[in-house]
């Protein structure tokens, strides 16, 4: 069986879910069931990451969750990312440590500036999505 690699996953998920959202003209503004059902799977995704990694290694544990949010194409995501006691544990499906946003969200910037927005237009549309935007995410 073939595997994908975590940023061909990532990937493969944004553009189902911008594809849905287009075909069905799906809200996914806080809050809307699309954004909870997403942030819930990705959620539920890294516990069973963490729960595999702990069984690896016997003498760690869990040791809760903190919050992080993602900037993506479909908006920011607020996550509750697993850790453990020893530190160790980074879940694959996320982006790696202090990035704060994954391709889809790249991708979409591109596509903006590409089509001609201007900087005020580029703020105002990611704000509507409930991102974040700054002159130095744009060079």
């Amino acid at each position: 069986m073939a595997s994908i690699s975590d940023e061909q996953f990532r990937q493969v998920v944004d553009d189902t879910f911008k594809q849905l959202s287009l075909q069905y003209n799906i809200d996914l503004q806080p809050g809307s069931p699309l954004r909870l059902f997403l942030e819930a799977a990705i959620n539920a995704i890294m516990r069973g990451e963490r729960d595999v990694f702990l069984s690896n290694d016997p003498g760690n544990k869990a040791n809760g969750f903190y919050s992080r949010f993602l900037d993506t194409a479909m908006g920011k995501l607020n996550l509750s990312v697993p850790r453990d006691r020893n530190s160790n544990f980074r879940p694959q499906i996320i982006p790696g440590k202090y990035i704060r946003n994954d391709a889809s969200y790249s991708n979409l910037l591109q596509s903006l500036l590409v089509n001609g927005y201007s900087d005020s237009s580029l703020r105002n549309t990611l704000k509507a999505l409930g991102l974040s935007y700054s002159q130095k995410v744009k060079t």
